[in-house]
């Protein structure tokens, strides 16, 4: 199934509007939707299904301050498997993985401003 939203393109008035949530439903081995959700709470999106009672819903957010999502990326066959996100983290580090273990995500340091974090299907 080709969704046509697929093309369009979307500019962040960066460096004042940045990426702080990506969320969506999956049913456990796709990802069947996408939204973005920036610092000055402006929503882009959803992409993807517009029926999703029967799916999963995921939230990867660094709103309130704890950081900003800076790059992502999937992994695929004939749709997106799983998702990772990149992180500049703008907090104090033990803050920032607090917050994500509150959503129950599994963040990895990268560097000393730099954490991922990861959806598998």
């Amino acid at each position: 199934m080709v969704y046509n939203e697929l093309a369009c393109k979307h500019k962040l008035s960066f460096p004042g509007e940045f990426l702080t949530t990506i969320s969506g439903y999956h049913d456990g081995n796709v990802v069947r939707s996408l939204m973005f959700k920036s610092n000055t709470n402006r929503i882009i999106g959803p992409y993807g299904m517009s029926s999703t009672s029967s799916l999963m819903p995921f939230n990867c957010s660094v709103d309130g301050g704890k950081g900003a999502i800076v790059g992502f990326s999937g992994r695929s066959d004939r749709y997106l498997n799983s998702l990772e996100i990149y992180v500049a983290v703008l907090c104090p580090a033990g803050d920032f993985f607090d917050a994500m273990e509150e959503q129950g995500l599994v963040a990895y340091r990268t560097s000393r401003l730099m954490a991922k974090y990861a959806l598998h299907g």
